[in-house]
């Protein structure tokens, strides 16, 4: 793959958000950077740093797609009140993993698990 000062930008403007951004939210961040960034180049580096493994994408049903820099396989949360991603720690997560492949005679390789609830923050 050829370096592109795009991709650069965007895969920045990921790794420095804790909060799993949008592509909206990175074109509006990309933009301060490179105004003249549209956002078709902003979704295009996005699939692209996801196709190659250094992103992954969060879908959210009924929402936009997030974006995460931590690859390493973990669960989220979508919060239904304001919308926001976060990681979740659960440590019996390889336990679930195991009975399903125990159960359905597969082998996982990767996986991708979110809830939708509300947030600490919503609900208080």
């Amino acid at each position: 793959m050829r370096y592109s000062k795009q991709r650069e930008i965007v895969y920045e403007i990921v790794i420095s958000c804790a909060n799993h951004p949008t592509a909206e939210v990175i074109y509006t961040e990309a933009r301060k950077i490179i105004p003249n960034i549209s956002l078709g180049t902003v979704y295009r580096n996005l699939a692209e740093l996801v196709n190659i493994g250094k992103i992954i994408k969060v879908v959210v049903p009924g929402d936009s797609d997030h974006y995460d820099h931590t690859i390493k396989d973990h669960p989220h949360l979508f919060c239904k009140e304001c919308k926001s991603v976060m990681d979740l720690k659960i440590n019996s997560i390889n336990n679930l993993i195991n009975e399903i492949e125990l159960d359905n005679q597969i082998k996982i390789v990767s996986n991708q698990i979110s809830f939708i609830g509300v947030c600490p923050k919503c609900q208080n």
